[in-house]
């Protein structure tokens, strides 16, 4: 594989992890929110765990490797404050015109600023166990198809707009899939869960 062609599909890969599956004051895991609430509260935990995940995601670097696990130990900022600190395991598979990497991760977020799709900031503090699987195969010399499956699980506390909760508990599956020809991508995200006892499930395309 390419290593531009992979730096590329990389970039896409990250965008796809931001695609999220949209309040009463309430101290425990059972606090009603509305379903756009529940996507939008979804898609700033992912905004957030995405940028610890992508530490762990094969670089340029490791596409020479028939296999390699790596230990991820490392702090990440927060794009809008706060910080997620990031510990696990990378392991990655390499074939020719193909990577294939699983990522198990313990990503703990401390007054984490995240904004959901519906642009409100919120605040997240808590640790969440994070499980991805992404596959890449070119099959073109431009062109590639990439399969990126997550679940994220764990207790929140989350605080922005009219949601001010904690023991807020997360699980929360995403699959998505892209693929690219030249300059053209198209892709899906599928996600279902639940936010505070909260469902939400949907779709989305490009």
């Amino acid at each position: 594989m390419r290593p531009h062609l992979l730096s590329r599909s990389l970039v896409l890969i990250s965008t796809l992890l931001l695609l999220g599956c949209g309040s009463d004051d309430d101290s425990g895991s059972t606090a009603t929110l509305t379903e756009d609430q529940a996507a939008a509260v979804i898609q700033a935990i992912n905004n957030a765990t995405s940028q610890g995940a992508g530490v762990g995601i094969p670089t340029t670097k490791t596409i020479s490797l028939a296999q390699s696990t790596t230990q991820v130990n490392s702090t990440v900022q927060c794009s809008g404050g706060g910080e997620v600190t990031v510990i696990g395991t990378s392991t990655t598979t390499t074939s020719s015109g193909s990577i294939e990497a699983d990522l198990e991760l313990t990503e703990t977020l401390v007054d984490c600023v995240s904004v959901g799709d519906d642009s409100q900031a919120y605040t997240l503090n808590g640790p969440l166990t994070v499980s991805a699987d992404l596959s890449l195969i070119e099959t073109a010399p431009s062109s590639l198809a990439a399969t990126f499956a997550t679940t994220t699980s764990g207790t929140l506390s989350i605080v922005g707009g009219e949601i001010d909760v904690s023991n807020c508990a997360i699980a929360v599956t995403i699959s998505s899939t892209i693929s690219v020809d030249g300059s053209s991508v198209e892709g899906s995200a599928q996600w279902n869960g639940t936010v505070c006892s909260n469902a939400s499930t949907g779709s989305t395309s490009f």
